[in-house]
């Protein structure tokens, strides 16, 4: 029997899937190709609602038979193709152009399986919805292990399609091949070891892999990197592999013996660095297989489906006794092994972008930014519990007040306007700083700033508290876009020409000056301002001001009847929140060579608090995967540009409703082992 829910579920689906027929999202999405054989991201996009459809129908069954799951998915699904088939018929009668300019000529498309003809059109939507309904509908009868593994296969083997014409150059598939050795040569010898201390495992680890780099020298000097050879094969030429013939051997030693005291670190690691790096590498396999076919062939995607559906089913399973023996580490052991993660996640990152390319650099650049932002306001918002809508300002403050610094403004050049002054005259008359010098005060400027903004609204709290910042982000922008401060500001025109970071070195070595330029030069830059602020922010999280943060979201009342200062507190938040913010607007300024007015506005706001609630209120690494679903695929996916805000809000939905403490909450906060000492001692007395 069908189900009432059945039936609304369908129609709420049918409804959100009409208006985005009549946007013309499936004309849009119709040139994105998957898959070489044809399969198209318009295809992917009917597909995912037809059979979702499906799913949700059946999925909220009350302990359904495998019959009633199957229909109430057939039925559900058929509600949605009844819908798109109306829309058809209503087209091919009634030109809605007018009214909706975008919609594309649904006939012959993507929602007609490409039937010209208007009853085989028909017929082909009502079908396709009646099987793919029943495949959703079948979800659920599956067992949750095997139904997640097989949704995590299919999701990224699309993910990947999608990312192909980005990604299919990174990475050859002998060396992908090579670092995968290397990781389970380290990690099998270091788990064999039974060594208790991290350092001995990485150590063994590192010894394997010099093993490695010995055979994969000799085989490279063997001819195995010609054409055809045992190590390059008929692909292109590896990129790792692929070193001076004289120094070779040192330099495959010293790649290598990283890798593998990686692959012997993760087997005392815990379960989210081991299962990470192991992840890891399956996906550098999946990029070669990429790479070795051009593209996203058939092929491919079968055996992306099934490396990550394996790795979704072993890698699990290698990770529970790992995370067990993690736990039983002493506390100092547990501290060593993840700094140790940390310098390998570092070490990748410090080389990605020699085999990244400009484009994907210059994406991350932009994803680093906003993860610099967004741990600042993590601060504010997820520690503190103060929600700020005008975080912007200060991502301004940073920007313009490294312009005004490292340019001839009226700051540098003694009160005279730089127009007035002649190139001739400019380096008698200005005194700029160099990018290094102007960093620290525009940073602290920024914290400057968040205590005089913080001032006016600590007895603020909730949606006052965020109307009025709100409105301080846009006093910010106005004030800089204001022709009364043009000689200072620049108005609309901003402050153009900031200069790039020099690291000038000269004085030990002529030869020792580099110019941070393109986007591989501003990524160091980036990078090392994520590094610093995410230590800071994970090293306050458990101080006795992070403490006060964590108490003063939860009751403020209780916080200040316990002997908090509100106002000390508070400002604190709002000040380091606003230097983050600052860091990250000086990093934009030099990477745009400008500060303008038109970049500053509500939705950067908006941008870093969503991905902050999506990634989870608290917590440093989801603000790094929020950042990456939020600001980075949308910028390697240019046909979602027009549904940005569409996907927030979408995100922040399905976010607030399956997973409403993000999409990786904060650990829970656990007691020292001093602390726990005294509390056991508590127990036993009484």
């Amino acid at each position: 029997m069908i189900a009432r829910d059945t039936l609304r579920y369908g129609l709420y689906v049918a409804i959100g899937t009409l208006l985005l027929t009549l946007t013309g999202m499936f004309g849009t999405f119709a040139g994105r190709i998957v898959i070489d054989t044809g399969l198209t991201l318009s295809t992917v996009l009917l597909v995912l609602i037809l059979a979702g459809t499906g799913f949700l129908a059946a999925q909220h069954l009350n302990r359904p038979s495998a019959g009633a799951a199957l229909l109430n998915g057939m039925a559900g699904s058929l509600v949605v193709g009844v819908a798109l088939a109306l829309l058809v018929v209503l087209q091919t009668n009634v030109s809605l152009s007018f009214v909706f300019p975008d919609v594309n000529q649904l006939l012959g498309s993507t929602v007609t399986l490409g039937q010209t003809d208007l009853g085989s059109g028909l017929l082909s939507l009502l079908g396709a919805s009646a099987g793919l309904g029943l495949i959703g509908g079948a979800l659920p009868l599956l067992p949750r292990e095997a139904r997640g593994i097989l949704l995590l296969g299919l999701g990224m083997t699309v993910v990947i399609g999608l990312l192909q014409s980005q990604i299919r150059n990174i990475f050859t598939l002998p060396d992908a091949l090579a670092v995968a050795l290397t990781i389970v040569a380290g990690y099998l010898v270091a788990f064999l070891s039974r060594r208790p201390s991290s350092v001995l495992r990485a150590v063994i680890g590192a010894l394997a892999g010099l093993v490695v780099a010995v055979l994969l020298a000799v085989a490279a000097n063997s001819g195995g990197l010609e054409p055809g050879g045992i190590l390059r094969g008929t692909g292109a030429m590896p990129v790792l592999l692929n070193q001076d013939p004289a120094n070779r051997l040192v330099a495959y030693g010293l790649i290598f013996a990283v890798i593998g005291a990686l692959g012997g670190v993760i087997t005392v690691a815990s379960r989210a660095i081991h299962n990470g790096v192991l992840y890891f590498g399956v996906s550098l396999i999946i990029l070669g297989i990429l790479n070795a076919q051009g593209g996203m062939s058939l092929t491919t995607a079968v055996l992306s489906f099934i490396l990550m559906a394996a790795g979704a089913w072993i890698i699990p399973r290698l990770g529970s006794p790992i995370q067990a023996r993690y736990e039983a580490l002493p506390r100092f052991e547990r501290q060593r092994v993840q700094w140790l993660s940390m310098l390998g996640v570092l070490a990748v990152l410090v080389v990605a972008p020699f085999f990244l390319g400009q484009y994907i650099t210059d994406v991350l650049n932009l994803v680093g930014l906003y993860i610099i932002m967004g741990i600042g306001l993590n601060i504010v918002v997820g520690f503190a519990g103060l929600l700020d809508l005008g975080y912007v300002a200060f991502f301004a403050i940073g920007a313009y007040s490294i312009g005004l610094l490292t340019t001839p403004s009226l700051l540098t050049c003694g009160g005279v306007p730089a127009s007035q002054l002649t190139p001739e005259t400019v380096g008698e008359v200005c005194r700029v700083l160099t990018f290094w010098e102007a960093w620290p005060l525009s940073i602290a400027l920024g914290a400057v700033f968040g205590i005089l903004l913080g001032i006016p609204v600590l007895r603020l709290r909730g949606d006052y508290l965020a109307i009025v910042t709100l409105g301080f982000g846009e006093i910010i922008r106005l004030i800089v876009k204001f022709d009364d401060f043009k000689p200072l500001f620049g108005a609309a025109q901003g402050i153009p020409n900031i200069p790039r970071p020099v690291i000038d070195l000269t004085a030990i070595n002529p030869a020792w000056r580099v110019e941070l330029t393109g986007a591989t030069g501003i990524y160091y830059l980036i990078l090392a301002g994520i590094v610093v602020t995410a230590i800071i922010g994970m090293r306050l999280a458990s101080t006795r001001l992070g403490r006060a943060w964590r108490a003063m979201r939860a009751d403020e009342d209780v916080a200040q009847a316990m002997g908090i200062n509100l106002t000390q507190t508070k400002l604190l938040a709002f000040s380091i929140g606003a230097a983050f913010a600052a860091m990250g607007g000086a990093i934009a300024g030099t990477r745009l060579y400008g500060a303008y007015p038109d970049s500053y506005t509500l939705l950067v706001s908006i941008n870093v608090l969503s991905l902050v609630i999506i990634g989870g209120l608290g917590s440093i690494p989801g603000v790094i995967i929020g950042s990456l679903v939020l600001i980075g695929l949308p910028e390697v996916l240019r046909e979602l540009e027009s549904y940005r805000l569409l996907a927030f809000g979408v995100l922040l939905v399905v976010a607030m409703l399956l997973k409403p403490e993000g999409l990786i909450p904060p650990m829970p906060r656990q007691l020292s082992e001093q602390a726990a000492e005294i509390r056991s001692r508590g127990s036993v007395t009484s």
